[in-house]
């Protein structure tokens, strides 16, 4: 039986590329003001030393923004 939906089998799984999440909430305007401009900056940035933005969505049931960037590995910054 073949549905039709957006669901990856095996071997697109293996083949998939994580991302890292940040989660904010929305409903302090200043801030996401700042997130806004956060993502425009590493969305239009190219550089090794530059996290890329992916993708920014929000959730207004939630009250969350969500913003996507590529996953890089490794220690904290703050550690």
């Amino acid at each position: 039986m073949d549905f039709d939906d957006d669901t990856p089998n095996q071997e697109q799984l293996k083949s998939m590329k994580p991302y890292a999440v940040k989660v904010c909430r929305s409903d302090d305007e200043a801030m996401l003001v700042a997130h806004e401009k956060e993502y425009e900056i590493i969305s239009s940035l190219e550089h090794v030393n530059v996290v890329k933005g992916v993708e920014m969505f929000r959730d207004d049931l939630k009250g969350e923004v969500y913003q996507v960037m590529e996953l890089v590995e490794g220690l904290e910054l703050l550690e």
